[in-house]
């Protein structure tokens, strides 16, 4: 795999919270201030330059915890994530921008991070970012 067909995202000591504690807030607004937070702490990981990706993708999203208490690989939220670079990496979050999710977590007690892996499938085509559809200020 080339650097120029995978973009991977390494987000340190990321905090990223399971479906299960996601859904347990029992207001809609105290999911979106968690949505907000974590688009805020994600998008300062990003250069702002960043040129789109080549489409379609698969995306493969790694969660790393310092305890052993691992997450289930369904219970890891990618959609938050991904959310996190529609606009910005990839145009969107539809079946033309996205082939494959992929989702598993791990035990790392020194190194706790989230890893994102945007790979552009072969045969992929580039994509005009779109002033209209840009959703980088967006939050």
């Amino acid at each position: 795999m080339t650097e120029k067909n995978c973009r991977e995202i390494v987000l340190p000591g990321f905090h990223l919270p399971s479906w299960n504690q996601f859904y347990s807030c029992p207001h809609w607004r105290d999911r979106a201030n968690e949505v907000n937070r974590i688009k805020h702490e994600f998008r300062a990981f990003l250069d702002p330059e960043l040129p789109g990706m080549p489409i379609p993708v698969d995306i493969e999203v790694e969660v790393y915890r310092k305890d052993k208490h691992l997450v289930d690989a369904d219970n890891i939220p990618a959609k938050l994530l991904i959310d996190c670079i529609r606009g910005w990496i990839i145009p969107d979050d539809d079946r033309e921008s996205i082939h494959r999710v992929t989702t598993e977590s791990f035990y790392d007690k020194d190194n706790p991070r989230v890893v994102i892996r945007v790979i552009s499938l072969e045969g992929s085509k580039p994509w005009e970012k779109d002033e209209a559809q840009d959703e980088r200020s967006e939050v």
